[in-house]
């Protein structure tokens, strides 16, 4: 029953941790200021709290326990906080805030691939693409983006973002809420050669600017 117990509760803080990488990515916080109170925190209650670990553990020791209590803590409190923070967040309230694309970034990913029943190993890779950008307070942040929009967007090009406020007064910014002001479409056309009379394409980069009708 125990080490039943020891994995549910590993799966969980793992489940936890990948929350709190994704929250972080949409909340407007330093990450240095937020881990050192969280760490701090986690440090003050394990002084009292490791001996609860002995049922868990099996054994009373300080150099286990702590160490232990240490890191289940600082992710149980980080996760608390950013989702208190983030998940009553309404973003169709939030105004938008105009940000400019400082960078256009390409990530490699690996899918994982079934070897045999326990073991499991890295398979074909894939890509995925992020916007990097500049928010109205000069924090920058990379945010995730469909690769219709990556193609779209320029080094230096403006576009919006919903943010807001969220619970706990942290700034929380929806990340599906990006929009390129004036997004770049790629256009194929036709030329004929002058004196051979074959045609060919060529791809045309234009940027797409909002129309103005005349009153």
């Amino acid at each position: 029953m125990r080490w039943l117990l020891l994995g549910f509760g590993v799966m969980l803080l793992i489940f936890l941790a990948g929350g709190i990488l994704f929250m972080l990515e949409s909340t407007v916080i330093n990450p240095w200021v937020f881990f050192g109170i969280v760490v701090m925190v986690a440090a003050a209650t394990g002084t009292v709290l490791h001996r609860a670990w002995e049922k868990i553990t099996g054994t009373c020791k300080f150099y286990i326990n702590y160490p232990l209590h240490l890191v289940v803590a600082t992710i149980l409190l980080s996760s608390a906080v950013l989702m208190t923070n983030y998940f009553p967040s309404d973003f169709s309230k939030f105004p938008e805030e105009k940000v400019i694309v400082e960078q256009k970034l390409r990530k490699t990913r690996y899918k994982t691939r079934r070897v045999s029943r326990r073991v499991y190993a890295r398979g074909a890779p894939y890509y995925v693409y992020y916007l990097r950008i500049t928010l109205p307070d000069g924090t920058p942040k990379e945010v995730y983006v469909k690769k219709t929009v990556y193609d779209k967007a320029r080094t230096g090009d403006t576009a919006t973002v919903s943010i807001g406020r969220g619970a706990l007064s942290f700034l929380v910014f929806d990340q599906n809420s990006l929009k390129l002001l004036h997004p770049h479409v790629k256009s194929t056309s036709r030329s004929r050669c002058k004196f051979f009379g074959t045609s060919g394409r060529r791809t045309v980069t234009t940027q797409k600017t909002p129309s103005h009708q005349s009153h």
